[in-house]
């Protein structure tokens, strides 16, 4: 892949990142680096990164993709409050060698990989609030 500045930029946002950012979190990194960056910028250039296999998108339904700079397969754990997502642990063993080698036995399907989340509350905002407060009244508060 040809050299860019700004790609560079964007693969250190994703490297740099304590989270699993989005595409806009990423631009804003970006941005108060290079300010003349675009969104679009940075959409198609971590759209390369995916690509090249130098970071992972993470697609969950209903909220923006996320990218991850672990390339190796593990899970996720998702806040169905705050929307944090976090890495399930690398001592947690999740693999599904069986499950792959079930599939394709009866199936003609290929499997080539695997997308696996749990859902949840962070210990962040289990102690901030009870379970029965909606994510966007805890985003409203915390501002």
């Amino acid at each position: 892949m040809k050299y860019s500045k700004q790609r560079e930029l964007v693969y250190q946002a994703v490297l740099q990142s304590a989270c699993h950012p989005t595409a806009d979190m990423i631009y804003e990194v970006v941005r108060a680096q290079e300010p003349a960056v675009s969104l679009g910028t940075v959409y198609r250039n971590l759209g390369r990164l995916v690509e090249e296999g130098l970071v992972r998108r993470i697609v969950l339904p209903n909220t923006p993709d996320r990218f991850d700079r672990r390339l190796e397969e593990h899970q996720h754990l998702l806040c169905q409050r705050c929307g944090g997502l976090f890495d399930l642990g690398p001592g947690v063993p999740f693999h599904f060698p069986q499950a792959k080698r079930q599939i394709e036995s009866c199936s003609p399907f290929t499997v080539t990989g695997y997308a696996l989340y749990f859902t949840g509350v962070c210990p962040g905002c289990a102690e901030y609030h009870s379970p029965a407060i909606p994510r966007d009244q805890i985003e409203n508060e915390r501002k």
